[in-house]
C-alpha cells in the first residue's frame, strides 16, 4: 500500500474543490480506481478520456480501448465520468460494448459520442467530466458465486467497517430475502485475518465464494485471498481515519469478480 501517495492524493483533491468547510466529496470513477490501485486491490484495466481532450489522446485512448477488449473476449464498458451524475445507468451513461464494435477505433469512437449525447440531453454538458472505459473481466453475471459486494463504511458509533456480501444485481434481492443475512461486517480497526477467512468458510450463503461445492468443485476464490482483500480495505480506511482532515465515509466496490481462484474488480 503506497500511504504517501494515497493520503497526498486525497489532500489535493479535497484541496482543488476548496473543501476546508467539511462538506463531502464524492469521488469520480478514475480516482476511486487510482485509489483501489495504490492500495494494492485488483482491478479491470482502465482507461480514462477527459473532455476537451485533443485529438491525438482520443486516438490514444481508442487503441488502448481495442488493447483492452481483446483479453475479454471483444468486450468493452464504457461509462461516463461526472462526479455529480448518481445515477449513470438511468442517465444513459453507461454502455457494454460487445466485439462488433471493438474490434475497430471508430466502433469505439462512435459509442462514446452516442453516450456522450445521450448524457448531455438529460444532464447538460457541465456534469460530464470524460468517458472512462474498463476492459471486461471474464465471469458469468447473474450467477451465483461470480460477484462479490465490498464495501467500506464509516459507522457513528463503531469507525470504519468493512462489509463482504453477494454482489451484482443480486445484492438487494439477496439482501431483502434474508433480511439482511447476505453480508458480513467487520471492525477495521484490529482487522483479524484468521477471524475474517474462519467467518467466510462458515457462512451459509458467502462460503460459495471460496469452499468447493454442487456449483464449483474448485471455489471461484480462495477464502484467504478474500479475507486478504478485505484486510486491504481495512487498512486503507484506517489509514485515511488516522489523518486528522480527512475521512473515507464510504467505498463500494460492486461486482468484484470472484473467478478462476482470484479476485479483481470489474469497473462497474
Amino acid at each position: 500500500m503506497d500511504a504517501k501517495r494515497i493520503i497526498a492524493r486525497l489532500r489535493e483533491i479535497a484541496g482543488s474543490f476548496g473543501l476546508a468547510s467539511g462538506k463531502p466529496l464524492r469521488l469520480n470513477e478514475p480516482e476511486v480506481f487510482s485509489l483501489l490501485a495504490d492500495a494494492g486491490l485488483a482491478t479491470a484495466p482502465v482507461a480514462y478520456l477527459p473532455g476537451g481532450s485533443d485529438r491525438d489522446a482520443v486516438t490514444a485512448w481508442a487503441a488502448r480501448c481495442m488493447e483492452m477488449a481483446t483479453p475479454g473476449g471483444g468486450r468493452l464498458l464504457l461509462k461516463v465520468v461526472g462526479r455529480t451524475i448518481l445515477h449513470k445507468t438511468e442517465a444513459g451513461g453507461v454502455k457494454v460494448l460487445d466485439s462488433h464494435e471493438t474490434t475497430e477505433p471508430s466502433g469505439i469512437l462512435a459509442a462514446r459520442e452516442g453516450l456522450l449525447e445521450a448524457v448531455e440531453s438529460r444532464t447538460g454538458a457541465d456534469a460530464i467530466e470524460g468517458v472512462l472505459a474498463a476492459g471486461f473481466v471474464a465471469h458469468r453475471p447473474n450467477t451465483p458465486g461470480q460477484e462479490v459486494l465490498l464495501s467500506v463504511r464509516r459507522d457513528p458509533a463503531f469507525g470504519p467497517v468493512v462489509i463482504v456480501g453477494v454482489g451484482g444485481t443480486l445484492t438487494e434481492w439477496y439482501g431483502k430475502g434474508c433480511r439482511g443475512g447476505s453480508t458480513l461486517v467487520f471492525p477495521a480497526r484490529d482487522f483479524d485475518l484468521d477471524q475474517a477467512q474462519a467467518a467466510l468458510t462458515a457462512h451459509p450463503l458467502l462460503r460459495i465464494f471460496c469452499a468447493p461445492g454442487r456449483l464449483y468443485p474448485e471455489a471461484p476464490v480462495a477464502a484467504g485471498e478474500l479475507a486478504a482483500t478485505l484486510g486491504k480495505l481495512a487498512r486503507l480506511a484506517m489509514l485515511v481515519e488516522s489523518d486528522p482532515d480527512l475521512r473515507l465515509l464510504e467505498l463500494e466496490i460492486n461486482p468484484a469478480v470472484a473467478a478462476q481462484g482470484a479476485l479483481g474488480g470489474n469497473g462497474n
